[in-house]
Formats: C-alpha cells, sequence, structure tokens
C-alpha cells in the first residue's frame, strides 16, 4: 500500500508531507515514491497521518455496564453496583462486550490498549479477531472476606492462563499479570502474582494511588503509602504500568521514577468519579514516564481516548493556572510512543521506516478540523471521532470511514444489548 502525499507527524513531533509506503506490516520507506505494480495507492490529500494510539488502561468488557451508575465515590461505586453485577457475568457475555470496546476503539485511532478482566480468555479471542494489538491480563482478585466477589482467581488459574494465551497471536497479544489494588489484595497474594510475574518475566498491570480513601486506608494497614507497599514487595523489580496516581507524595513520585514505573493517566474517569486530578508536571519533573488511558466504559463512560487527549491537556493547564504547562506534543507522546513502551511494543509508536504500521489518518476537510493551519494542536485539540479516516494495525486496515473491516458490529450491539439487560 502506498499513502500518496500525505502530511504525518514525525518521530519528532513535527508535521511534515511524503509518500509512505506500507509493505506487509512495516513502514518500509517515506519519501518521494512511485506506486509498484499492484500495489494499493491512497491519495493523502487532505489526510493528517498519525501513530496509532495506545489505550494503557482499560476493562474493555465493561461496555456490558456503560451509564449504569453515576454520583458515587469509587469505593460506593465499586462495591454497591458494580462488583454486584459483574458477580453474574459469562464468558459470552465478556467476549461480546471486549468487541464492542474494541471496534468503539478502533474507530478512534486506538491500534493497542492494555486490558485488566475477567474471563480473559474471551478478550484474548476477541483481540485475534479483531486484528488489534492488546496486553491482557486476568484480574487476580483475593478479597478480603468482608468482600463479596466470586472472582477470587487461583494462581494456578493465572499460570494457565497465561500459558495459554501468550504464544497465541505473539505479535499483537502479549499477556500480562495484574494486581488489582492493593486494597482488593492481601500482602501474600501480592508476593505470590510478583513471584509469577517474575518466573515468566511478565509485566504487571495494577491500580495505584486513584483515591485518597485509598492512601489513608493503606497507610492504616501497612503504615507505607500504596508506592511504598508496593516497592517493599518487590513489584517494581518488574515493568509495570500503575493506573491513575493521583494521590502520590514527592517521595512516591521518585519511586516511581528510580522504578522506571510507566503511570497510564485516566483523566475522564478521575473525574467522572471525583478522585482527583493527577499531576502529570510534578509527574514529569521527578521524571516518571505518563501514558495515557480512558479505564473502563463504566467509569469514563467512553472509550473514547481522542477525548481523553484532549481532557489531559486542558486539566493541566487549569489545574497550574498555566497554558504552556503541557502541550498537544506532550500530550500526542504520551498517547503514542511513551504508552507503547510501557507495553514493551519498541516498534509501535513513531512514523519511522521500520516501525510497525500501526496508524490512523484524519481527515482534515472536516467542518469541526478547519482551517487546520497547525496540524498537531488541531489534532490534539478539534478531533473526535468523526474525523478518523482510517485506522490500521500492522498494515491492515481494520476501520475505514465507518465502517469496520473484521467486526460485525450491528451483531455485536444487539448481543451486548440484550446480555447487559441480563445483567441488570
Amino acid at each position: 500500500m502506498l499513502l500518496s502525499q500525505i502530511y504525518y507527524v514525525t518521530d519528532q513531533m513535527d508535521i511534515a508531507k511524503a509518500d509512505i509506503s506500507i509493505q506487509n506490516d512495516t513502514i518500509a520507506a517515506i519519501g518521494c515514491l512511485c506506486a509498484a505494480p499492484g500495489e494499493e495507492v491512497i491519495d493523502g490529500t487532505g489526510l493528517l497521518l498519525l501513530p496509532g494510539l495506545c489505550n494503557t488502561h482499560c476493562h474493555v468488557p465493561m461496555t456490558l455496564l456503560r451509564g449504569q451508575s453515576d454520583h458515587l465515590p469509587l469505593d460506593q461505586w465499586l462495591q454497591s453496583q458494580i462488583f454486584p453485577a459483574e458477580n453474574h457475568l459469562t464468558k459470552e457475555a465478556v467476549y461480546y462486550g471486549a468487541l464492542l470496546g474494541i471496534a468503539e476503539m478502533l474507530s478512534c485511532g486506538v491500534t493497542s490498549f492494555d486490558d485488566m478482566y475477567y474471563f480473559s480468555d474471551a478478550v484474548c479471542q476477541a483481540v485475534v479477531e479483531s486484528g488489534i494489538c492488546a496486553n491482557v491480563a486476568m484480574d487476580g482478585f483475593a478479597f478480603d472476606p468482608a468482600l463479596q466477589n466470586r472472582f477470587s482467581i487461583s494462581l494456578e488459574e493465572l499460570e494457565d492462563f497465561y500459558l495459554r494465551n501468550h504464544d497465541r497471536c505473539p505479535q499483537r497479544l502479549t499477556i500480562d499479570f495484574c494486581i488489582h489494588a492493593e486494597y482488593t489484595t492481601t500482602p501474600e497474594r501480592c508476593v505470590a502474582l510478583i513471584g509469577l510475574a517474575k518466573k515468566y518475566q511478565a509485566r504487571v498491570q495494577l491500580h495505584l494511588a486513584e483515591t485518597a480513601s485509598e492512601v489513608e486506608g493503606c497507610l492504616l494497614r501497612h503504615q507505607k503509602t500504596p508506592v511504598r507497599y508496593f516497592e517493599s514487595l518487590g513489584l517494581f523489580d518488574l515493568p509495570v504500568t500503575a493506573a491513575h496516581c493521583v494521590h502520590l507524595t514527592d517521595e512516591d513520585r521518585s519511586i516511581l521514577a528510580k522504578n522506571r514505573v510507566f503511570v497510564s493517566h485516566c483523566p475522564s474517569s478521575n473525574c467522572k468519579l471525583g478522585s482527583g486530578i493527577a499531576d502529570l508536571s510534578a509527574l514529569r519533573q521527578a521524571g516518571v514516564l505518563v501514558t495515557l488511558g480512558t479505564d473502563g466504559a463504566s467509569s469514563n463512560d467512553s472509550l473514547n481516548l481522542l477525548g481523553d487527549l484532549r481532557l489531559s491537556c486542558l486539566l493541566q493547564k487549569a489545574l497550574h493556572q498555566d497554558p504552556t504547562v503541557f502541550t498537544a506534543k506532550d500530550a500526542l507522546q504520551m498517547a503514542t510512543s511513551t504508552g507503547f513502551h510501557a507495553q514493551g511494543r519498541m516498534d509501535s509508536g513513531v512514523i519511522q521506516v521500520g516501525k510497525r504500521a500501526d496508524l490512523f489518518a484524519l481527515r482534515l476537510t472536516d467542518e469541526n478540523m478547519a482551517p487546520a493551519n497547525q496540524l498537531l494542536q488541531t489534532a490534539v485539540y478539534a478531533a473526535n471521532p468523526k474525523n478518523v479516516a482510517f485506522t490500521m494495525v500492522h498494515g491492515q486496515i481494520l476501520y475505514r470511514d465507518g465502517a469496520f473491516l473484521t467486526i460485525d458490529v450491528p451483531t455485536v450491539q444487539q448481543k451486548v444489548t440484550e446480555l447487559a439487560q441480563q445483567l441488570f
């Protein structure tokens, strides 16, 4: 495939114009090029090509629970609304919920995501069938007996899940391990999970310092902040992506930076649940690597990472009362190259010869994008999913002009509607 005379975002976050050749799953050449015989040519006129977006924190099957609760803080939201509904989940429901969430993300330019949930074999199946990339972890709950939930999954089950799936689609599907949070696991369980992840040299996903009450509870239980608690258990010896990180001390930030822990910033979810606003300026000044996530479609209630891209910029400017503190370039790098590095996908996240063709294009001719004089700023502050012309993963177009090429979305929507009604 040849993308002809298309504006694109360079690896330095500048704008250039060129022909871009895609061979198999790779960016083969950038420059003044001619189409080879039989090569598909896409006219790049009026398009802006960007690296695919990476959603580093998601519970993709929670499309099933979209819009089901509101006006509750995190602890009440989980225990009175979400956990009781999840007690009735089935593998079929998770599969269709995941497909719907993947479709929504593809329509927003997302080419890879991190996921932690239940019935994760079904999530893996949806990933493989749809053509998207993902790091999937099965949630390893070990609840205090006072918290009733049927998803207390044994270490043997988690290891079996890893072994069943880690070679299933090695270029697109990576299996991680998961520690849900300090307040839903015991120290003994955490140590065992850390040992399991070390055994397979795997990555770990977790929720960390999301709310002030989480930090207060951890201080009462362990006399340590959640960051210091997990460091003391040896978690940060592993590659870790920690979601939220809203309530941190200066020492916490230093620990995260020293251990190269990736933080997944989830601004919409944090705002909706009233958890607070993570200080990205303080994180970056401390040397912490920050990525971008949506969280689930029940706490957001959207998987539109373009929306969170814009919101991340606006919140930082408002928080610091300084319009220069966080730029469009900062936001886009967070949502692309840094996100893919957090997943261990060092071959994605930039438009560069030899990198994976994980890309999406925005239509600059749409009314909300005009006059498109400053293309990078327009992409971050003005773009929405209706402007996405196509989304490509490993050189294959999965979404184009409103059509999903690997997912039967009408059937999936109907199934999700039926299954969600059964859940509630």
